[in-house]
C-alpha cells in the first residue's frame, strides 16, 4: 500500500503559518516509526509569508446603493458583471474596468435572485420573492423585455448558466419537465421530459450539494435532481441536459445514488451505495467515461467515498474520517490503480466544506483539531496526483470555525476567503498556502464571486455598496 504521513505536529505552529510537509514515507514500518517520531517532536516551521502580498486590486467601484444580500453574474465573452440584490436593484458594470453600464430597480422584495447572463438579455428569477417573479433585461440598455409573475406555476430559473441565448427554467415539481427558454423573448424553445414515467406529485428540485446548487452546470450541459418518495423511501433521480437542445445526455436512478465529485471537477462522478457502482460521465456529451463494479470499487474503497475531486483521469477522494486517496484510471483499459493514500491521525477530524483547485490538482479541505470545548479549524490541501499533503495553514482566523470560501479558475490561481470573526479577513493561495491579502474591510460577501478566466481576474462584492476586481500573481 501506498501509505503517507501527514506533516509536523501542529501545536507548535503559531496561527496562519503554512506548513510543509515531509516527504511521503512507504510502508508499514516507516509509517509506525513516524508516528513515534511525530509524537514527540516537530520539525522547525518554515519562515512567515513575505509582507509584500502578491494580491493586486484592478479596480474598486461604489455602487449607489447598498448590496447587502447580492448576488453577481458573468456574461460568457466575461465582459458584463451583473449585481442584483434582493431588494430588486440591479447594476450592470463593465467587467475589465468596472464602469456602471446601467442600472435598474425591479418592483420585487425578497431573497436574492438567481441570475444567467445570456448573449442579449440578463435573466433574474426571484423564487422566493413577492410575487414571485422572473424578469430579462437588455445587456446593453437595462430595460425590460420581458416579465413572467411566477405566482401561480412557481417558475425559476434552474441554472446561471447560459449557452448563448438559453436558459433552462422550471416550475416547483419535475411534473412538466424543464425548459429552455430564449432569454430574449421569453419564448420556449424546447421541453425536456422528467426521467421517470412514474407520478411524481411530490417530487421537487434538490440541490446537488457538490455540484453548487439545484442545477449544476458542466461547460453547456445542466445536471438536475430530484428526490420522489413511495411512503418512507425515498428514490433519487439525475438527469444531465443539454442546454442548447434540452436533450438528455445522461440519466441514472436508485435509492442510494449520490455525486460524489465536488465543484470543480470535470466529469460527473456518481456512486451507488446499494450496489456499490461507482461512474464517471463526461460532462459535455453524457458519455460515461469510467464505470466499476462494486467489486472493483470496494478493492479501491471508492465505495467509502463522501467528497472527491476527478482531474485529469484521476480522482482524490476521503472517506472524510481516516484516509485520503488518489486513484488514477487508464484511458485505454479503463482500469483504476491505487496512487497514493495519506492516512489521518485518529484527531484528525474532515469538515464537509471541500474546495477544488483543478489547474492545479489540489483538493482543500477543512479539518479540526482537538482544543478544550471548542476545536480549532486549519486548512490542508492534497495532491491529486498522489494524495499526498502539499500545505497547511495552521489556524487561519485564530482557528475559529467559519465557512471558508473557494474561488478561482482551472488554469490560474485558485484562492481561499477566510472571513473574519476576531482577526482581519485573509485571502490564501491554493496552491501554496502563501497568504495573499489580509485587511480590515471584508473584501467579499460569500457566494457572489465570479472569475475571470480570460484575463485571471476575481470579481465580487465588497463591504456595504463596493465592487472589487483583482488578480494573484501566478507563482503562488
Amino acid at each position: 500500500s501506498f501509505c503517507t504521513l501527514l506533516g509536523p505536529a501542529n501545536d507548535m505552529a503559531s496561527p496562519g503559518t503554512v506548513v510543509v510537509p515531509r516527504r511521503p514515507l512507504c510502508g508499514a514500518v516507516l509509517f509506525a516509526m513516524a508516528l513515534l517520531v511525530a509524537a514527540i517532536s516537530a520539525s522547525p516551521l518554515p519562515s512567515p509569508p513575505p509582507s509584500n502580498l502578491p494580491l493586486r486590486f484592478r479596480w474598486k467601484r461604489t455602487l449607489p446603493s447598498s448590496q447587502l444580500g447580492a448576488v453577481t453574474g458573468l456574461s460568457e465573452d466575461e465582459q458584463l458583471l451583473v449585481v442584483a440584490t434582493e431588494m430588486g436593484m440591479v447594476n450592470a458594470l463593465h467587467a475589465r474596468s468596472g464602469q456602471v453600464l446601467w442600472s435598474q430597480k425591479l418592483s420585487v422584495h425578497g431573497p436574492p435572485p438567481t441570475v444567467a447572463v445570456a448573449r442579449d438579455a440578463v435573466v433574474l428569477s426571484f423564487t422566493d420573492a413577492l410575487p414571485a417573479s422572473m424578469f430579462a433585461l437588455s445587456v446593453t440598455t437595462g430595460e425590460t423585455l420581458w416579465q413572467n409573475n411566477a405566482t401561480d406555476n412557481n417558475l425559476q430559473l434552474l441554472s446561471s448558466k447560459a449557452v448563448g441565448n438559453v436558459v433552462v427554467v422550471a416550475g416547483s415539481d419535475v411534473n412538466g419537465g424543464t425548459y429552455g427558454v430564449d432569454a430574449a423573448t421569453g419564448a420556449k424553445l424546447w421541453t425536456s421530459a422528467p426521467i421517470t414515467t412514474q407520478p411524481i406529485k411530490k417530487a421537487v428540485l434538490k440541490p446537488v450539494r457538490h455540484c453548487g446548487g439545484a442545477a449544476s452546470t458542466g461547460r453547456s450541459s445542466v445536471l438536475l435532481s430530484w428526490q420522489v418518495w413511495h411512503g418512507w423511501n425515498p428514490t433519487y433521480y439525475y438527469q444531465l441536459v443539454g442546454i442548447a437542445t434540452g436533450a438528455t445526455l445522461f440519466s441514472t436512478a436508485g435509492p442510494f445514488v449520490r455525486v460524489i465529485g465536488i465543484e470543480g471537477s470535470d466529469a460527473l462522478v456518481l456512486n451507488e451505495d446499494g450496489s456499490g457502482n461507482f461512474t464517471v460521465v463526461d460532462f459535455d456529451t453524457g458519455a460515461v467515461r469510467y464505470s466499476l463494479s462494486a467489486v472493483e470499487a470496494q478493492a479501491l474503497n471508492l465505495t467509502s467515498a463522501d467528497d472527491g475531486l476527478f482531474a485529469n483521469n484521476t480522482f482524490v477522494f476521503t472517506d472524510d474520517q481516516s484516509f485520503m486517496r488518489s486513484v488514477t484510471f487508464d484511458p485505454a483499459t479503463g482500469r483504476a490503480t491505487v496512487a497514493g493514500t495519506t492516512l489521518f491521525p485518529r484527531n484528525y477530524q474532515m469538515d464537509e466544506y471541500t474546495y477544488a483547485t483543478p489547474g492545479n490538482a489540489a483538493l482543500v479541505v477543512e479539518n479540526f483539531e482537538p482544543s478544550g470545548d471548542s476545536p480549532l479549524m486549519n486548512l490542508t490541501a492534497f495532491s491529486v496526483t498522489d494524495a499526498s499533503q502539499l500545505w497547511q495553514v495552521v489556524h487561519p482566523n485564530q482557528g475559529n470555525i467559519v465557512n471558508v470560501a473557494f474561488f478561482g479558475g482551472e488554469t490560474t490561481p485558485g484562492v481561499l476567503y477566510v472571513p473574519a470573526m476576531n482577526a482581519p479577513n485573509t485571502l490564501w493561495s491554493a496552491s501554496t498556502g502563501a497568504k495573499l491579502w489580509a485587511g480590515t474591510e471584508s473584501i467579499l460577501t460569500l457566494g457572489t464571486f465570479q472569475f475571470a478566466r480570460q484575463s485571471g481576474t476575481h470579481l465580487g462584492l465588497g463591504q456595504g455598496n463596493t465592487v472589487v476586481a483583482f488578480t494573484v500573481n501566478p507563482s503562488v
